[in-house]
């Protein structure tokens, strides 16, 4: 998936919008309106939407319920079956609120209905891309702690051996063969610890900024 950032706005051909819409007067508008800034993939029925779904991990999917081949709600489950992530927004003529509150149920993170306004849309589709970049920080963030906590973790336990080994080393027999032995030991020693150095190191960097920045995106 592609990464949003403050520079990539307004126009970044990274940030990919799928539409899967029968209508292809819907597809065109939905072209017309982000197509210059972002990335637009068009699919007129489920089996293409799924066949550009095996090779590209959208950023937002257009969904349009009625399809000539297939429910919109079988194309939402492939979707969420590469990643629950993705925000998809049904798009439909179906309005009725049984329709409404079964779309959401279905996952959509919205639901627009037909005949839809331009910049009501636009705004939406700005905010769920906002809202998804976030939630990736997020996340981010929480693994780096993890890594973060795990190499302090493996610092420990190296150590640990580290300081019985070298207790027996000073206290190793004083003949020939014995401190030959001493010496290997003592080189392997000091390789491990210029490993709990460099390890000491890559906890200190600060691995947040290369998850992306944190500051407000501007989608308008």
């Amino acid at each position: 998936m592609s990464h949003i950032t403050d520079e990539a706005i307004p126009m970044d051909k990274r940030i990919v919008i799928l539409s899967v819409d029968d209508d292809p007067v819907s597809r065109v508008l939905v072209e017309k309106t982000f197509g210059q800034r972002f990335t637009v993939l068009s699919a007129e029925n489920g089996a293409q939407a799924i066949r550009i779904l095996e090779n590209v991990w959208p950023d937002l999917v257009l969904l349009d319920i009625m399809l000539p081949d297939m429910a919109g709600y079988d194309v939402i489950e492939r979707v969420h079956g590469i990643s629950s992530e993705i925000p998809v927004l049904f798009i439909t003529g179906l309005k009725s609120p049984e329709d409404v509150r079964k779309g959401f149920d279905a996952g959509a993170a919205d639901y627009i209905i037909k005949p839809f306004n331009l910049v009501e849309m636009e705004a939406r589709v700005n905010a769920h891309l906002r809202s998804s970049h976030y939630t990736r920080l997020i996340r981010d963030a929480a693994r780096v702690e993890t890594m973060r906590a795990m190499l302090v973790s493996l610092k420990h336990e190296i150590n640990n051996p580290l300081a019985i080994i070298l207790a027996h080393v000073s206290s190793a027999p004083s003949s020939e063969r014995g401190r030959e032995w001493v010496v290997g030991i003592e080189r392997q020693v000091h390789r491990i610890s210029d490993l709990l150095k460099r390890l000491g190191e890559l906890e200190k960097i600060d691995f947040k900024r290369y998850v992306g920045s944190s500051s407000m995106l501007k989608l308008n």
